[in-house]
């Protein structure tokens, strides 16, 4: 995840998001889009993403809200790359 004081975008094996406002607040809750890559096509959703950061480590809820289905819960901690295996 790569964060600016303007949102933040989010890299996943075969699947992506852009959050569409600062995480100023903690804990925060912002809207944004979030796409599968898998297939020949991306299938683009909008999104809200919870979470908190305690220290150098955030979690992160993702559930898309036009369908209200869960994305996932993940911890990220900062400074840390993660390798991901590459979606085909």
């Amino acid at each position: 995840m790569t964060v600016t004081d303007t949102g933040a975008h989010l890299e996943m094996p075969c699947a992506h998001g852009d959050i569409a406002g600062a995480l100023a607040q903690n804990p925060f809750s912002v809207g944004g889009t979030f796409g599968s890559d898998g297939g020949p096509a991306v299938n683009e959703h909008p999104a809200l993403y919870t979470g908190r950061v305690v220290g150098a480590t955030m979690t992160l809820d993702i559930r898309l809200t036009d369908t209200n289905d869960p994305v996932g819960s993940f911890t990220l901690t900062r400074g840390t790359a993660r390798r991901m295996a590459q979606c085909v």
